[in-house]
């Protein structure tokens, strides 16, 4: 076939064309695919808890298939499909029968989902004990990073939680502490099994969803369906309300999101007050009262006879009676206003004024033509804590985290916790009580506890001293030699328990004071050193090759 000729000079300058393009079209590709890759790595990862039962019921059979194996062949089945893909806790009940009730483990630290290592923490696990689905159902809706964003808690289960605290209550309870949270329950047995019927009222508090699976492909099925359902629900706030609550964080909130709705019209009317402590809060208002309603105002304080609070509360409105399916008050509406003023059709309410951590709840009375005002006396004080090393120097803000948890322990031992990840210097609200403080300096094992007395009308402030001190590890050929790359390192305790891995040259952690092992693996070759740290004393740990 005969083709045209093409001059060289033609084809110099069609290269010289071709060149320039491909230098313009290669990176606008780069950039695009590196926005892409951006905005895949920053996505949100949905949130679950899996509850892993192991109570002495999973020995049973399902068609001659034992229920411990369907389930621990389609957990591993499914984990390895999200692995890296989703945010995971484990737990599991029941593999350790001589703590009974108290058997509750978290097996796997809740963060982005390291299949392999899941696989392998599950994998020597054995059923053994009792069925504490209740006090389960609390530890893993602990785990949520945020009470307001999609927490999804699946409950992999045989039968009925045979320990004091009641599954069905606390998922009640647990809903309306927890607005995203919500529980799936995956019930191994045939459906409509008298074992697994009874864990329908766990789901219904949230809306999940229960699945009877009685075969592996069942159960891989309905955890995967969970997970997917996971992926598709939003977070309750919207970027406005967001915002909001982000401001009230800065000025001291801790951390507490609240969901604003508007007014009813047929149960609400009249406007919100604005004005400077008016006298007359209603005629300030020009609030009308009609036939069917009453006026109210609201004001709080924080002692008895104090000043009006000014700033920072949040009022929330309930119906009285509770709804008969979920057990939770109807919410009416909300306010940030500090002393708001409105029209309520009459009748009986209850009223929540939030402070921050600090909270009263009120059963008010509305009655027709009637105006009345409810003063709310919180009781509540502020705290404000901050760190201090042995020498007395202050503990660098950006290292270290507090956890308020309640005085009071439940009957297996456990605090309730108020209010996690605290930082320095931030003026929690909270009622006044005693609580106890758990302080996390650095990433390994230095904590500090402390209780604290809240005071009616005071700010509170709490110093807690840590015994702990930064140490700096190095594999070398000879004292004072350079240190090695590509090394691995594990912390053990005097007992033989890792505390802490990590890899580099160079790895610093921050520890208790105490005795140590460190051992450092390079290559097929390990080496050992034991050490002690010493409160307040920075040091530099060397383990030489020998």
């Amino acid at each position: 076939m005969l083709r045209p000729r093409t001059s060289p000079g033609k084809i110099n300058l069609q290269k010289a064309i071709f060149c320039l393009m491909m230098m313009v079209i290669l990176p606008l590709s780069q950039v695009s695919t590196s926005t892409v890759l951006k905005a895949e790595e920053t996505a949100e990862r949905p949130a679950v808890a899996l509850i892993y039962d192991l109570s002495k019921s999973m020995w049973a059979k399902i068609d001659d298939k034992i229920k411990i194996t369907l389930a621990q062949q389609s957990i591993a089945a499914t984990l390895n499909d999200y692995d890296r893909k989703i945010d995971l806790g484990i737990l599991a009940f029941g593999h350790v029968a001589k703590k009974g009730c108290n058997n509750v483990e978290e097996i796997t630290k809740y963060g982005r989902l390291d299949a392999e290592t899941a696989v392998k923490a599950i994998d020597p696990l054995r059923p053994r004990g009792s069925a504490p689905i209740g006090q389960a159902l609390l530890d893993a809706a602990n785990l949520a990073p945020d009470r307001a964003k999609p927490f999804t808690v699946i409950l992999l289960s045989d039968g009925e939680s045979n320990c004091p605290i009641n599954p069905c209550e606390t998922a009640l309870s647990l809903k309306g502490a927890h607005p995203g949270l919500v529980i799936d329950v995956i019930g191994i047995g045939t459906p409509n099994s008298p074992q697994i019927n009874p864990l329908s009222c766990i789901i219904e508090p949230s809306n999940g969803k229960l699945t009877y699976a009685s075969n592996q492909k069942e159960i891989e099925l309905a955890l995967k369906a969970s997970i997917e359902r996971a992926k598709t629900r939003k977070p309750i706030l919207s970027n406005a309300e967001t915002a909001a609550t982000d401001d009230l964080d800065k000025d001291g909130w801790a951390g507490a999101t609240e969901i604003i709705v508007e007014p009813k019209k047929d149960q609400i009317t009249g406007a919100v007050g604005e004005d400077d402590k008016p006298k007359n809060k209603f005629e300030s208002n020009n609030l009308k009262v009609n036939k069917t309603h009453g006026g109210l105002a609201l004001v709080a304080h924080l002692i008895d006879k104090g000043p009006e609070i000014n700033s920072g509360l949040v009022w929330r409105i309930y119906e009285e009676k509770p709804n008969r399916v979920t057990g939770k008050h109807k919410l009416i509406s909300a306010h940030r206003t500090p002393d708001p003023v409105m029209s309520l059709k009459a009748g009986i309410y209850l009223i929540n004024c939030a402070y921050g951590r600090s909270f009263l709840t009120k059963k008010v009375k509305i009655e027709q033509g009637k105006n009345a005002t409810e003063r709310f006396i919180l009781n509540a004080g502020g705290l404000r804590i901050s760190s201090v090393l042995a020498n007395g120097n202050p503990v660098p803000d950006n290292t270290v985290l507090y956890d308020i948890l309640s005085d009071e322990r439940d009957q297996f031992g456990k605090r309730i916790k108020i209010i996690s990840n605290v930082r320095p210097g931030v003026v929690v609200r909270l009622n006044a009580a005693i609580y106890h403080i758990v302080s996390t300096y650095g990433d390994a094992n230095a904590r500090s506890e402390a209780d604290v007395s809240i005071i009616a009308g005071k700010l509170t402030e709490a110093t807690i001293n840590h015994k702990a001190a930064k140490v700096t590890f190095k594999l070398v050929y000879q004292k004072g030699g350079e240190a090695l790359a590509d090394t691995k390192w594990s912390l053990l305790s005097p007992s033989g328990n890792v505390i802490k891995k990590s890899a580099g040259a160079l790895p610093t952690h921050i520890l208790a004071a105490g005795n140590y092992t460190i051992l450092a693996e390079r290559g097929k070759e390990k080496y050992s050193h034991h050490f002690e740290v010493s409160a307040g004393e920075t040091s530099q740990v060397e383990v030489i090759i020998q």
